[in-house]
């Protein structure tokens, strides 16, 4: 099937595929991810108007100021709604909205019972999570930190009784707790089952993580508030949740389904996935979180057998690369923390977790996949054999579209996962030179930690100021495996020397005569994703107060 859109003058066709819209962000949103129509450029003679697609690109920098940039009538962005912290929250509706976990997060979920017919208990149980999570790390009431006495899902848990500890006084056990990890094959809550032995059997929850508390009401006013917090008639619990294992294709012992349709099928598949492998918790890596929401029936929807896992995979080994921080400690380059909604529209999140590692969402010749920013060598040089007929060349941007100044909200973990501003980023040097100061502020809804903010600050500025973009033809020679879209490719010319650099391939075609390949080509820096030095790089940001109201 073929998708019809109007452009440059004339309908132009490409191929259909389930997620060919959202690819196409460099001709369907001008100043995008081609940042064509600068403040310079040169045409000689032009290319082809009519092309068929075979390969497509968003990048993450196109992504950063997609979901921040203000919408119409709103004056906010969708990055203020993505992993935002009334998402994270305790809720009662009467259908509430399903939501995903990844990575580390510290959430409450929505109601599904509440019960105080059997004084002096408050029975209160959460849905946590649409998708199976992998543990609770911790649970805080109030200004409370409950120690666990032990951990296993779907039984009672109870706090640990150690000095200090608010909920177990004189012997008396003040709050028992069960957790359910979400598995298809999810029995009846403990607590439930042993207080309410009217409830049905089937009363599981099957696939939905969930929590539930029982609360003895304080001996006064004043012990209930120590209990349970200040002016609150119902407890506020918040657990640290480790969010949804992940299909790893470089682990043999996992596999992923190949129809979605065959319950059956997808149990299997999903009972080999992890949360932690060899020590890593790649449920939190940006590469896999990604792949995940790309292939999932309820979210992006790409066809399972389409997807390059060998290109995932890949990611995923630069994602979890340890990068050094200025304490001395390290920390993987990128990583996903935070809650999904499927009230949000896939692209929109898909958007949003490219900005975890400035990636890419690459489709090419029908098959898709994520691609960090990382160092590429070229698979090809354009010379002058190569070209075909005119070509169009920008090579300045107009001073709207460029960046010396960001600064950035994010979801801190050293702030029990409360919204911050985070550091600024400042060149002073790129202020002189544009004489004036251009601010971008962004929020970066899956970062966790500020030293990773501040990386991607300086990632986003430095290729924002990557100026040049080259649209041209080339001989149907150059087609092969390698050259395909988020390639990496040198431009070398002895007659337009002004061309020469290196180039992402953002889209590559078929003109409609059939003449050659055409490509459309944005500078790339290969040092970009690798130029961090802790010292220099890392700046020196003090969290500000926890928010305990």
């Amino acid at each position: 099937m073929m998708y019809r859109y109007w452009g440059s003058g004339q309908w132009r066709d490409v191929p259909r595929d389930p997620i060919v819209t959202p690819l196409l962000a460099g001709i369907l949103f001008p100043g995008g991810l081609l940042g064509f129509g600068g403040a310079a450029g040169l045409t000689i003679f032009g290319v082809s108007a009519g092309t068929i697609l075979t390969g497509a690109v968003l990048a993450g920098t196109f992504a950063i100021s997609a979901i921040n940039k203000p919408k119409l009538g709103a004056g906010i962005g969708d990055a203020v709604g993505i992993n935002a912290p009334e998402s994270r929250g305790n809720v009662q509706q009467s259908a509430p909205i399903e939501r995903w976990i990844y990575g580390r997060v510290r959430a409450g979920g929505a109601v599904f019972i509440i019960d105080d017919s059997k004084p002096p208990y408050l029975y209160l149980g959460l849905l946590l999570s649409g998708r199976q999570i992998n543990a609770i790390r911790g649970v805080h009431i109030s200004v409370n930190d409950i120690a666990l006495s032990s951990f296993a899902f779907d039984q009672p848990v109870f706090p640990l009784a150690i000095d200090g500890q608010t909920y177990v006084s004189g012997g008396d056990n003040r709050l028992t707790m069960s957790f359910g990890a979400g598995l298809p094959t999810q029995g009846i809550d403990p607590i439930l089952h042993a207080d309410f032995p009217n409830l049905a059997a089937s009363y599981r929850q099957r696939g939905i993580a969930r929590a539930v508390f029982k609360f003895k009401y304080g001996v006064s006013p004043e012990d209930f508030q120590a209990l349970w917090g200040t002016g609150v008639s119902i407890p506020n619990p918040l657990l640290d949740i480790e969010g949804a294992p992940l299909y790893d294709p470089r682990d043999p012992s996992q596999f992923y389904p190949t129809d979605w349709r065959d319950a059956d099928e997808v149990a299997e598949a999903m009972a080999t996935w992890k949360y932690r492998r060899n020590g890593v918790d790649v449920g939190r890596t940006a590469s896999l979180v990604q792949a995940d929401y790309l292939g999932h029936p309820q979210a992006v929807n790409y066809p399972a057998g389409r997807i390059r896992w060998d290109e995932i995979g890949r990611g995923a080994e630069w994602d979890e690369e340890p990068v050094a921080n200025k304490d001395g400690t390290s920390r993987p380059r990128n990583t996903i923390d935070g809650v999904v909604t499927m009230d949000q529209s896939p692209r929109t999140i898909m958007e949003a977790m490219l900005t975890a590692n400035q990636g890419y969402l690459v489709q090419d010749r029908g098959r898709g996949w994520t691609q960090p920013l990382r160092p590429r060598k070229p698979v090809l040089t354009i010379d002058d054999d190569l070209l075909l007929g005119g070509f169009d060349f920008d090579f300045d941007r107009a001073k709207t579209d460029l960046v010396n100044e960001v600064t950035a909200r994010f979801s801190s973990s050293d702030r029990e996962y409360q919204d911050i501003d985070g550091p600024t980023l400042v060149r002073e040097d790129l202020i002189a030179s544009d004489g004036e100061k251009i601010t971008h502020p962004i929020r970066l809804p899956f970062h966790s930690d500020y030293r990773a903010v501040a990386q991607t600050q300086k990632q986003y500025l430095e290729t924002t100021r990557l100026k040049r973009s080259l649209t041209c033809n080339i001989k149907i020679k150059a087609l092969g495996d390698d050259i395909a879209a988020g390639a990496c490719v040198q431009v070398w010319s002895t007659v337009y020397p002004k061309l020469n650099g290196l180039y992402d391939v953002a889209t590559i075609g078929i003109p409609d005569d059939f003449s050659g390949l055409q490509v459309s080509l944005k500078e790339c820096a290969p040092n970009i994703p690798i130029a961090w030095d802790p010292a220099v790089d890392e700046p020196d940001f003090t969290l500000p107060p926890l928010n305990v109201s």
